[in-house]
């Protein structure tokens, strides 16, 4: 630590952490937090691999209310549908729509979503789309 220091110019002379009564608090402090915090998330994690992960895909399930998909944060998405063809459809046009807005925000834009009553509106104009 103390070359780093010095190479990059923060400090000239190295410092004597386990000696120094100005840093030995600052030392035990981070090397305790650093030491708690790896067995923490451990056990944490460890809590979660107990639970049934049926109970994961219930919750999602009842949370999808009339929906067909579910976006699960960091796992993931969750389609359902009359059969796999329509499932799967559902799930591409996510994807897209997932596309189109990252597309937008890594070009620096922000998106702009449409309201609920611009919804309405598409989806009542959807009713009669290719029917003659």
């Amino acid at each position: 630590l103390n070359s780093f220091l010095i190479n990059a110019g923060f400090i000239n002379d190295p410092i004597q952490w386990r000696s120094d009564p100005q840093y030995m608090m600052m030392v035990v402090i981070i090397v305790q937090l650093w030491v708690s915090l790896g067995t923490s998330f451990l056990t944490l994690r460890a809590g979660f691999n107990t639970v049934d992960r049926q109970n994961y895909e219930a919750a999602a399930l009842d949370g999808m209310g009339d929906n067909y998909a579910c976006i699960l944060g960091n796992h993931g998405l969750l389609c359902v549908g009359g059969n796999i063809s329509y499932t799967l459809d559902v799930s591409e046009q996510i994807e897209f729509c997932a596309q189109l807005y990252y597309n937008c925000k890594a070009a620096g834009q922000e998106p702009k979503l449409l309201n609920d009553e611009q919804i309405s509106s598409v989806l009542e104009a959807f009713q009669t789309y290719r029917q003659k």
